[in-house]
């Protein structure tokens, strides 16, 4: 894709021309899964949680990839009132336009990722509820041309489910390795979630088959840091940093971004 719309510090959006790669994620984790398969990996379809773990042979590494769940953590620490992301998918729709839009509101954000095959647009914040119509209205109020060929027509729309995408992060048991979300689930906001997945698990693996995982606590203090801070500045720009939900986010992430090497 080569444009990307973006109205986030300023009333008007602006278009930015760089080529940029966006990816699905269930089409991704589809290719990674008869990866895993054709080299030989067992994959099983079954509800994960701490009392599986006592029932693999204790001579196994076990690296917990549970997502924001974390089910081996010890600790988890979390936003009192976590930032939740929904999404709606229209794959019947033939977009006006094709690329990646993001736009700032009172209470929180919507984003747009469009193709030929159709359109994914979630929208971020608090009590993101309602019919699609109603979201609909509410976006039209900050940023009309997101959705402008979303809102009047007649076609089938998927609500897929909401989740918290903010900043989180969990202290490992003594039985398992956290990657990906587990280790440490960043804000969507900052767009690198799955990079830095990708990041932990090899890291992890690295560590352990070379017997040294003394700089995993040193690592999420710093990756919590370095975060938290980003975060800070890219909420703090947006017109929604004012509103109570975001102000009590933003306390939370402070806090995060103090470096505590105990984690």
């Amino acid at each position: 894709m080569r444009t990307r719309c973006l109205q986030w510090d300023a009333a008007a959006a602006t278009i930015d021309a760089l080529p940029y790669v966006s990816v699905s994620r269930p089409n991704l984790e589809a290719s990674i899964a008869l990866l895993a398969e054709a080299a030989g990996i067992r994959i099983t379809h079954r509800t994960v949680s701490r009392a599986c773990i006592q029932e693999i042979d204790p001579d196994f590494t076990v690296f917990d990839a549970t997502g924001r769940r974390a089910v081996t953590a010890e600790r988890h620490w979390r936003s009192i009132q976590p930032i939740v992301a929904r999404s709606f998918q229209f794959a019947e729709v033939k977009p006006a336009r094709e690329g990646f839009e993001l736009a700032a509101g009172p209470t929180g954000y919507v984003y747009r990722l469009a193709n030929r095959n159709g359109v994914c647009l979630g929208v971020v914040g608090r009590n993101q509820k309602g019919t699609w119509a109603e979201v609909c209205d509410r976006i039209t109020r900050f940023a009309p041309w997101i959705v402008s060929d979303l809102c009047d027509r007649d076609f089938t729309v998927v609500d897929g489910k909401s989740g918290p995408c903010s900043l989180q992060w969990a202290q490992p048991g003594s039985r398992a390795l956290l990657i990906g979300d587990a280790f440490l689930g960043r804000d969507a906001i900052s767009s690198q979630g799955l990079a830095t997945g990708f990041g932990t698990a090899i890291s992890a693996v690295s560590q352990e088959l070379t017997g040294s995982l003394s700089g995993r606590p040193v690592d999420l203090a710093i990756q919590r840091t370095v975060h938290a801070k980003h975060v800070i500045d890219q909420i703090g720009a947006a017109p929604f940093s004012r509103h109570s939900t975001w102000r009590q986010y933003g306390d939370f992430l402070g806090r995060a971004a103090m470096v505590d090497l105990a984690g």
